[in-house]
Formats: C-alpha cells, sequence, structure tokens
C-alpha cells in the first residue's frame, strides 16, 4: 500500500478497536459497585434505588452512604444527592422505607 491512504471507515474502525480496552481498563480502575442484581440481596442495606432519582443504585457507579441521624444510613446513586438527602433526611428516609417494606 505504498503512497495509497486508508478509506475513512478503517481508520474510524481502528480507533475504536484500540480504544476500547482502554475504556474498560479505566472502567475497572474506578472500582465502581457491582449493580443490584449481581449483589447480594442485603447489599445496601436491602436498598435498591436511589431515594432522590429512583435509578437503580450501582448504575452510577459505587453508591453513597448518608448519615441520616439516629444510627440510620441511606444509599444514593451520586454525590449529587447527598445534599438532598441532607437537606430533608425524614422524606427520603420514608421512601427508603417504603421501598424496603419496614415502615417504621
Amino acid at each position: 500500500m505504498t503512497g495509497k491512504t486508508l478509506p475513512k471507515w478503517i481508520v474510524g474502525f481502528l480507533a475504536i478497536a484500540l480504544a476500547i480496552p482502554l475504556v474498560a481498563k479505566a472502567a475497572d480502575s474506578r472500582g465502581t459497585a457491582p449493580s443490584v442484581a449481581s449483589a447480594p440481596a442485603d447489599a445496601f442495606g436491602g436498598q435498591k434505588t436511589c431515594p432522590v432519582t429512583g435509578k437503580t443504585l450501582g448504575d452510577m457507579g459505587k453508591p453513597i452512604a448518608v448519615d441520616v441521624g439516629g444510627g440510620q444510613t441511606i444509599f444514593v446513586c451520586c454525590k449529587g444527592c447527598v445534599s438532598k438527602v441532607k437537606a430533608n433526611p425524614e422524606f427520603y428516609l420514608k421512601k427508603v422505607q417504603d421501598e424496603k417494606g419496614t415502615q417504621k
């Protein structure tokens, strides 16, 4: 192939093929949490979803534990949800208790 250039689709394909292992390695190094489907039943205190967004815990990375007082901890999907829970902990604690069916 002296003096010829590769078709653009081949160059694009090679760029993607070479990037995939790098992206996978970066995701592994972040230490992301398993999704709820693969986590033990009691993972995250039995909680399955973020009380703020409703997203499945583990879908956006490692869930974050938030102390809501009284020795109670709930989990949220991301840093953005922490401040919302801290601003209204009773509301979000009730949502988690309703989800788990352990209304106190």
